[in-house]
């Protein structure tokens, strides 16, 4: 990442300026985004990502690859490769963190050199086009007023002979998405706009993504239709972003290179607890907790499961005696018999026939019901326009719900 938490100025206002990577991480999770971006809290966990670490060194090796070039000197392999050495040494951090106890740095590092090899091998003598700039920063306007201001900095920009802007962006990790996954790609389509804003001029122009550990290289254009979709879905993200008033945290495999762990409620108490002494875990008051009430939910299904066959048993023995009444010692059941309609579930196609017979026939409305969960969600979303929200808020009192959901650990829980 980056960026900073930085901010635009336009006129004497200064706005926050937003970017890719700011807006995905609101994506993935908000309450680590309010965090980095609006708390700027210094994270617990300083310890580097391996992956990162070595993506950052290979983007600046390439780098000086292509300020040389610039300059006129191409340098060669071995000066490429003993670039990368030393700043693989220079900034080696205190405290790294890999995926697994047992990995070796090494390997990581010879990834790095194969990804440059690789890079070298295919596009020497790098007389393919013209390079205009390397990590240039780009900061531009998504709306007509300036209110929201993107910024993004572009690993490469060039232009080819044929006159089309190129906009490369390099990738180290193990993932290749599909073309239809990099023709969908945000990042790429944000940074065209604002090349298109920093030259007007420009006609064409290619979105470019190497991804150096599989050596390929996929490229994609955009349409001013594809690019104005772009422009009005970041427009909605920064509206949720910005009236987003809780930031919930939102668990899932990433957490594990969350540095925010130790602070976070998702996560601390398996942080503080993961290095107690048996004795000493054992007598936490949370950890108490949950196993109580881990074994009274045990319990429970296995209760649900005898009153079910035993309700299957009245079924049957009022059936077989033709009685509706059945007595017990203190208690007596009632089994009667009725007909019922069943109509199609939601997951049934009949159910959309269903659906517009009654509405052909202007009943809708006697049947129908509003979904009180799907209008909070779809204020929550900011997905109707402002003034609607605010009306329907208005009927609406804000309570604070605990939902408790029982799960097993996972390995990365522990």
């Amino acid at each position: 990442m980056r960026e900073s938490c930085s901010a635009a100025v336009t006129g004497k206002v200064t706005v926050p300026a937003y970017s890719h990577s700011r807006l995905s991480l609101y994506e993935t999770c908000p309450r680590q985004y309010r965090y980095h971006y609006l708390d700027r809290i210094e994270p617990p966990d300083e310890a580097e990502a391996i992956e990162l670490f070595v993506g950052s060194r290979v983007h600046q090796a390439l780098e000086a690859l292509y300020r040389e070039l610039m300059r006129g000197r191409r340098l060669t392999l071995e000066e490429l490769i003993a670039t990368f050495r030393h700043l693989w040494e220079r900034e080696w951090p205190k405290s790294m963190r890999f995926p697994r106890p047992d990995d070796d740095p090494s390997s990581y590092r010879a990834l790095g050199e194969r990804c440059l090899a690789d890079y070298y091998a295919r596009y020497e003598p790098f007389d393919g086009d013209h390079t205009i700039a390397v990590e240039r920063l780009l900061v531009f306007p998504l709306d007509p007023e300036g209110e929201v201001q993107v910024q993004g900095y572009v690993d490469r920009l060039s232009v080819g002979a044929d006159g089309v802007w190129r906009i490369h962006d390099y990738k180290t990790g193990k993932y290749l998405p599909t073309q239809q996954q990099v023709d969908a790609d945000r990042q790429l389509a944000l940074y065209e706009i604002g090349v298109r804003h920093a030259w007007p001029d420009v006609r064409e122009v290619e979105l470019g993504w190497h991804y150096l550990a599989h050596d390929v290289e996929l490229r994609s254009r955009r349409s001013a239709d594809d690019l104005a979709q772009v422009r009005a879905g970041v427009l909605e993200l920064v509206k949720v972003v910005e009236s987003d008033q809780e930031f919930r945290t939102a668990v899932g495999t990433h957490c594990g290179w969350c540095p925010y762990r130790a602070i976070c409620p998702a996560w601390s108490h398996l942080v503080a607890t993961e290095q107690l002494a048996p004795q000493r875990f054992a007598e936490d008051a949370g950890v108490q907790l949950v196993d109580r009430y881990a074994g009274l939910k045990a319990e429970q299904r296995r209760i649900d499961a005898e009153l079910e066959t035993a309700h299957g048993d009245l079924v049957r023995f009022s059936e077989q005696e033709s009685l509706e009444r059945v007595r017990g010692t203190e208690h007596v059941v009632t089994a009667k018999r009725a007909s019922a309609l069943r109509f199609p579930s939601k997951d049934d196609e009949a159910r959309g026939e269903l659906e517009r017979f009654v509405k052909d026939h202007g009943r809708w409305d006697e049947v129908s019901e509003l979904s009180l969960r799907a209008l909070a969600k779809t204020l929550e979303l900011a997905r109707w326009p402002q003034a609607l929200v605010d009306g329907v808020r208005s009927f609406a009192t804000r309570v604070n719900v605990v939902r408790v959901r029982l799960a097993r650990l996972e390995p990365e829980d522990e």
